[in-house]
């Protein structure tokens, strides 16, 4: 068998990223309306993460999620919206949270 071109894998949001992704295996909970899934965070940045994950969420989803690390030890909460999804869960962009829900600086996702 020969050896698969690395670049096959490229897609267009892959070129949207803007900021470097940080490898991390962290729970979180991902809110959905009334719905509550725990996932697994892949990678994140200060703008986006990606989620490891079987459900069948749709791009364009809204929504937010809660997760710790292990040497930050306040949950952060997240909003966001799915940009992109393949067949081991989607890429998500963050953006702010209503004023009455506490979030954490993006900076804050880079120094845990």
């Amino acid at each position: 068998m020969g050896r698969r071109n690395p670049m096959s894998a490229w897609t267009p949001a892959m070129e949207q990223r803007q900021d470097i992704r940080k490898a991390v295996f962290a729970p979180v909970e991902i809110i959905v309306g009334r719905s509550t899934f725990h996932e697994l965070i892949k990678d994140i940045s200060p703008g986006g993460a990606f989620i490891e994950s079987e459900n069948k969420l749709p791009v364009g989803e809204s929504l937010e999620l809660a997760f710790r690390f292990p040497s930050y030890h306040q949950t952060i909460f997240l909003a966001g919206h799915i940009v992109r999804r393949d067949a081991s869960g989607y890429g998500i962009r963050f953006q702010d949270l209503p004023s009455d829900r506490p979030q954490a600086s993006r900076g804050t996702l880079l120094t845990y």
